[in-house]
């Protein structure tokens, strides 16, 4: 068998997969011992006792099979004493807790495709930006500051006189005053040839 290969039940992992992992003490190890046994006799055609097996198994012949098959032997599952006391059958138990394996998995994997995906959208949004910043860069004169000109580019005077009205009317008529202001200014500086305040 090639490594990285999953054995088959033809390679004598059959009964090793149906060892119920909520199995402990004694019941454990005889069914270990089962099955060690039945599959040692499926992967070599030959029935040996338990003590011939201990015997054996470290051998050039043997070890490799059986090393593989100790790493497929089910890590024993604990049924939480909760569950015990409504009497939930040991199968359901085993069938409980494969699922919520199969649905943290799907958790996990959702969470580093969410990563990876966030990861490609910030460098495409940065991307992007740069694109936006780079056409407005080439297209940015004192024509457009004007024609965009608003509530930002007035002073920090006309900003609080404007939020200190006691109304929204009156603050949107000051915003429109010291807007025409801002732009008669502008205006003339741009006639006179000056450059516009940053």
């Amino acid at each position: 068998m090639q490594a990285g290969v999953a054995p088959n039940a033809g390679d004598g992992f059959k009964n090793i997969q149906a060892i119920d992992p909520l199995l402990a003490g004694n019941e454990r190890t005889v069914a270990v011992n089962a099955a060690k046994l039945a599959d040692f006799k499926a992967r070599f055609r030959m029935d040996v006792n338990l003590e011939t097996f201990n015997k054996i198994s470290g051998t050039a012949k043997v070890k490799s099979w059986y090393t593989t098959w100790q790493t497929l032997v089910p890590k024993p599952v604990a049924m939480p004493q909760e569950w015990m006391d409504v009497d939930l059958p040991p199968k359901m138990w085993t069938m409980m807790t494969a699922a919520k394996e199969n649905r943290s998995l799907a958790r996990r994997v959702y969470q580093e495709e969410m990563a990876e995906a966030q990861e490609r959208f910030q460098k495409e949004k940065a991307r992007v930006q740069a694109k936006l910043d780079a056409a407005l860069a080439d297209t940015s004169s004192d024509y457009v500051r004007l024609l965009e000109s608003g509530f930002n580019d007035l002073s920090v005077s006309d900003v609080v006189a404007i939020e200190s009205a006691q109304s929204k009317e009156k603050r949107e008529e000051l915003l429109e005053a010291r807007l025409v202001t801002l732009r008669k200014r502008w205006i003339a500086l741009m006639e006179a040839g000056q450059p516009l305040p940053e």
